[in-house]
């Protein structure tokens, strides 16, 4: 996310409330794993508040949050620039790794297994309808979704 913001030229002064975002945007898991955000809107508000840190701030943090929730819906930069940071591994050369990590997560936690083709078909389509939000995701990391697209396209061939 650092990279991002860097990338954007945004001031340090001005990361702070999107680094925290980041800290807390998943931190609803603890417990619940569907409308997690919800949760984590509410653990952060409360640790914030107990900071003493400002609403403005807050409100910033838990919009970010907010914005995180699958579609993804950012309506500033500071959760635009979350949101990329969020589905960053999408755009990474090391997205195929992060895949067999969430495949496996979801077997545990919620309990959803799927065959091989149905797990490449369900990730082409995400890759295929995903946009990312800042000028640094459309620049940057769109392109090695595309190359990430392109392999799971060629994953399917070979599967089917």
């Amino acid at each position: 996310m650092k990279e991002i913001c860097r990338h954007l030229g945004i001031p340090k002064k001005d990361m702070e409330p999107i680094i925290i975002a980041a800290w807390f945007h998943d931190v609803g898991h603890a417990s619940t794993y569907y409308e997690h955000e919800e949760e984590s809107i509410k653990m952060a508000e409360r640790f914030l508040k107990m900071q003493r840190m400002d609403m403005e701030s807050i409100e910033i943090v838990t919009s970010c949050i907010r914005s995180t929730k699958m579609p993804q819906q950012p309506n500033s930069l500071q959760a635009r620039i979350l949101c990329d940071a969020d589905l960053y591994h999408l755009g990474s050369k090391d997205y195929f790794y992060w895949q067999i990590l969430l495949r496996r997560e979801w077997e545990i936690s919620i309990g959803e297994i799927y065959t091989d083709i149905e797990w490449y078909e369900m990730n082409h389509r995400f890759l295929a309808e995903h946009c990312f939000h800042s000028a640094f995701g459309k620049n940057v990391l769109a392109t090695q979704l595309k190359s990430n697209l392109s392999r799971l396209e060629d994953i399917l061939l070979i599967l089917k």
